[in-house]
């Protein structure tokens, strides 16, 4: 093995680690706003941060499995998706008060959590996906 194929291998690693890591932060943008408010608003007296942890928890299993179903998805593409989410989750559940819900456990609360998160999951695939590429 020669040095250059040696440096070449851990350039290759360093390169698909950081493209997990970058896999991982967008899709955390899209889940962990969205799923945090499910949970926060469906689960009573919970410990602060669960729902976080989960949201994190979820954001990895959906990075590896894409990271590895999708070997040629672009890092931009996925980027604008969970940019797109976030940002449309937070202006729709400001305006139908999913941001200010109470936890009470309430059905209603957790269903507008639930709809707000799927509008914002599907503008944000139509958004980062326009058409059949």
């Amino acid at each position: 093995m020669s040095d250059e194929s040696a440096f070449e291998n851990i350039r290759n690693g360093f390169s698909n680690t950081a493209r997990l890591v970058s896999l991982w932060c967008a899709f955390g943008l899209a889940i962990h706003a969205g799923l945090g408010t499910i949970l926060d608003v469906s689960l009573i007296n919970e410990p602060f941060g669960s729902t976080m942890q989960l949201g994190s928890l979820v954001a990895v299993c959906v990075a590896c499995y894409v990271d590895y179903t999708f070997p040629n998805i672009r890092t931009e593409t996925v980027w604008r998706f969970g940019i797109t989410v976030f940002l449309s989750f937070v202006v729709i559940g400001t305006i139908n008060s999913t941001l200010h819900a109470r936890t009470s456990g309430s059905l209603y609360y957790i269903v507008t959590a639930i709809g707000t998160w799927i509008a914002a999951l599907m503008l944000g695939l139509s958004v980062a996906w326009p058409d059949d590429r």
